[in-house]
């Protein structure tokens, strides 16, 4: 597991926080399965891709959006010849930690570094939760080359984890 495991740092030390454009084929045709400590959110902005998360393959598609939790094997592929385009925000939930006596810190979001608590992986469109994140989801898309958005992309962060 460990040759599998992506150790490349997401952001920097101090704001481990990223966005990554991906578009299929034309950057490339998959990315194999791996894991990182990061929680992963991906949303396809359109086309399709076949998505493996937990042993289990999905077909993600425009509007969609997928959960990955930290620690969890994943991988994306092109889905037949279709092209896809879509967006990965990674980012550690240390991020989201303001310190010893964060309650919401210790009551929402450790349980998923623990892995004492799950989410679902994949949000279709038309699903109420996927409606309710998605315009948080695309503000941290849009944020993504605004050096001064920390603020932005941390409230963004807690309203996706709060839905």
């Amino acid at each position: 597991m460990n040759g599998l495991h992506e150790t490349k740092l997401h952001g920097s030390r101090l704001f481990p926080y990223r966005v990554y454009r991906g578009k299929m084929p034309e950057y490339m045709h998959s990315y194999p399965l791996h894991w990182h400590e990061e929680m992963e959110l991906i949303c396809v902005t359109c086309g399709q891709v076949a998505v493996t998360v937990r042993n289990q393959r999905c077909l993600a598609g425009a509007g969609d959006i997928l959960i990955i939790l930290p620690q969890d094997m994943h991988a994306i592929e092109q889905y037949k010849s279709s092209s896809a385009e879509y967006y990965n925000i990674l980012f550690r939930l240390s991020l989201l930690d303001s310190g010893a006596g964060d309650i919401a810190y210790d009551k929402h979001i450790a349980p998923l570094a623990a892995k004492t608590r799950t989410l679902p992986v994949h949000l279709t469109a038309d699903s109420p939760l996927c409606r309710q994140i998605a315009p948080h989801v695309t503000a941290l898309i849009n944020a993504r080359h605004d050096s001064e958005s920390e603020l932005l992309v941390k409230s963004n962060l807690y309203a996706v984890i709060h839905h």
